[in-house]
C-alpha cells in the first residue's frame, strides 16, 4: 500500500477507536448499567463491545505504526512510534489477558475490573495525545 495512503488510513482508525472508547465508556456503559436489570447483565453486554474496541486499538496501533515506518523522515517519529506501541500491546493485553479474567468474576474482580478501567483511561489519554499532536502530514512521506 502506497504510504500515502497509510498515513490518512491510521488516522482514521485512530479516530475511530478513541471515539468508540468514548463513547461506550461515557454513553453506553453507564446507560446499560442503569437499564439492565443487574450488574451482571450489564458486564456481559459489555464485555464484548470491550474486547472488539480492544482489538479495534490493536489494528489501529498496527496501521499507524506502519505509516509511521513508511514516512521515516516524519516529525516526532520515535516518540509517536513509542506511544502506538505501548498503546497496540495495552489494547491487547485488556482484550487477551485482562478482559477474560475480569469475565470470571472471581475474588480478583474488583482488582482486575479496577487494573482494566485504569488502562482504558491511559489507552483514551494516549490516543488523544496522538490524534491531537498530528497534522493531516504528519506522517506523510517528504515531497519528491
Amino acid at each position: 500500500m502506497p504510504a500515502r495512503l497509510l498515513a490518512p488510513l491510521a488516522r482514521i482508525a485512530l479516530s475511530l477507536w478513541v471515539g468508540a472508547m468514548a463513547c461506550v465508556a461515557a454513553l453506553v456503559a453507564p446507560r446499560a448499567f442503569r437499564v439492565l436489570p443487574d450488574a451482571r447483565r450489564a458486564g456481559d453486554f459489555l464485555a464484548p463491545l470491550f474486547r472488539a474496541i480492544d482489538l479495534l486499538g490493536v489494528a489501529a496501533a498496527a496501521l499507524a505504526l506502519l505509516a509511521a515506518r513508511a514516512a521515516p523522515r516524519a516529525p516526532g517519529r520515535g516518540p509517536r512510534a513509542a506511544l502506538l506501541g505501548a498503546l497496540g500491546t495495552a489494547a491487547a493485553f485488556d482484550a487477551l489477558v485482562l478482559g477474560p479474567r475480569v469475565a470470571e468474576r472471581d475474588a480478583r474482580f474488583a482488582l482486575l475490573h479496577g487494573a482494566s478501567l485504569a488502562l482504558w483511561a491511559l489507552m483514551l489519554l494516549g490516543g488523544i495525545t496522538l490524534l491531537a499532536t498530528s497534522s493531516p502530514r504528519s506522517d506523510a512521506p517528504p515531497a519528491p
